[in-house]
């Protein structure tokens, strides 16, 4: 099970480096407080102000809230925020004065297991819950700090994962948020092998989605919305009701659960394809349904049903808790399930425009 994968980032002066969770799904970063109740600081990191000769504190009070009924709350704060060296190509790069919060409370019991000691949210500026408050990506693009304005995404499964120091996994698998570069080694194709898309969301890396298929088989149905977003907080694909069942329809014994509505399909599941192809009559035909596909812009991107099978529910090992769950009607939320099988690419155009690929 591929479970979460984090980044180091370090603030103050001398910097104090933390781990943390990245979100392209919400705007706003905040790192533990010393004086956390909730946040478990016996084996996680707190920032502490008095160490940071640069700190200020914002005089504010925040909170916020997430999708999954988590939250947290404290206070505004601004310091020196960092991305430490090994993260971009040549030196790190450094941000005077960046606005973060502090959390004194923390709402969801999963920061106990959760190797990180805050989040960075790099959706856009608008879904900030602070006044003026801007993400640390669109801060380099404005400051000029990148050469390039995009942030390359690599999430790496567990079974593909190899040591590295940037963007480890707890379950062993690695990956990279990239500021300022995309890893053309990583894609096939190279950086010419990308499908880029403009953004239509005011608040969320959020494009058209044309089609979900199983196989060769479309299973999107006509209420669901042809839109998704794509956020590394999530560690699932979160659509329609509707869509998660026709989903999984073609999922041999997937049952939902009584309690809860929980999507369950067998651990045992084919390998399949994640790899893009071109959604065309003359497209080599998929002869069994062993990938769900979720086609943008023309593109099938594929998610083998093998990585669905995400979390089993017992020690048996024989059900699954499936990768692909309803409850969300506005949008698809195109989450980790989704991104491990494909590279990544946020990019801020000239005209101020966004695009991902």
């Amino acid at each position: 099970m591929d479970s979460e994968w984090y980044g180091t980032l370090a603030f103050g002066s001398p910097p104090q480096e933390i781990k943390l969770n990245f979100d392209t799904g919400s705007s706003d970063l905040f790192l533990f407080a010393p004086t956390c109740k909730t946040c478990s600081l016996s084996d996680h990191t707190a920032f502490i102000p008095p160490r940071s000769k640069t700190y200020r504190n914002g005089t504010s009070s925040w909170s916020i809230g997430y999708g999954d009924g988590s939250g947290a709350s404290g206070y505004t704060s601004f310091d020196t925020a960092s991305i430490a060296p090994s993260t971009v190509l040549d030196e790190g790069l450094q941000l005077d004065s960046f606005l973060f919060a502090l959390a004194r409370s923390v709402s969801s019991s999963s920061w106990t297991t959760s190797q990180t000691s805050g989040l960075v949210g790099l959706a856009q500026d608008r879904l900030a819950t602070t006044l003026n408050g801007r993400t640390i990506f669109s801060r380099l693009v404005s400051e000029r700090k990148l050469d390039r304005d995009v942030l390359g995404i690599r999430l790496v499964k567990k079974e593909r994962g190899e040591p590295r120091p940037v963007g480890a996994t707890v379950d062993g698998g690695g990956g990279a948020y990239a500021f300022g570069y995309v890893e053309g080694q990583w894609i096939v194709g190279g950086e010419a092998g990308l499908t880029w898309v403009d953004v239509t969301s005011q608040n969320y890396w959020g494009i058209p989605m044309d089609d979900v298929q199983m196989g060769d088989k479309s299973v999107l149905d006509n209420e669901t919305p042809r839109r998704a977003i794509i956020d590394t907080g999530t560690s699932l694909i979160i659509t329609s009701t509707a869509l998660a069942a026709s989903i999984h329809a073609h999922v041999p014994e997937a049952y939902q659960s009584r309690s809860g509505g929980i999507w369950i399909i067998p651990c045992n599941q084919p390998a399949g394809r994640p790899a893009a192809q071109t959604s065309s009559p003359s497209s080599p035909p998929n002869p069994t349904t062993s990938s769900a596909f979720f086609v943008i812009a023309g593109r099938r991107f594929g998610v083998p049903l093998q990585d669905l099978a995400w979390k089993p529910l017992d020690n048996d090992g024989f059900w699954c808790v499936s990768g692909v769950q309803g409850g969300v009607e506005g949008f698809t939320i195109l989450g980790a399930m989704f991104i491990k099988n494909h590279y990544v690419a946020l990019r801020y155009n000239d005209k101020r425009g966004e695009s991902l690929s």
